[in-house]
């Protein structure tokens, strides 16, 4: 949790000190965000083959929907 101090030191801060204090989290969230993402791993993408083309009937598809 924020101190209230803190906040308060914020308030009576100058416009540019304040804009760098943004900054400077945004930073801090940037590397958080890429250490995140360089955790994980990335899905794999397995193919398969319907064994040639797929014919399906327009109507027959919306046939089957209640509305």
């Amino acid at each position: 949790m924020i101190d209230q101090e803190i906040v308060d030191t914020l308030q009576h801060a100058s416009v540019e000190d304040r804009i760098l204090i943004i900054e400077a989290l945004l930073q801090s969230l940037k590397q958080d965000i890429r250490v995140k993402q360089s955790s994980t791993t990335p899905f794999r993408v397995q193919t398969f083959d319907l064994d040639g083309t797929v014919q399906m009937d327009r109507d027959d598809i919306y046939a089957e929907r209640v509305l």
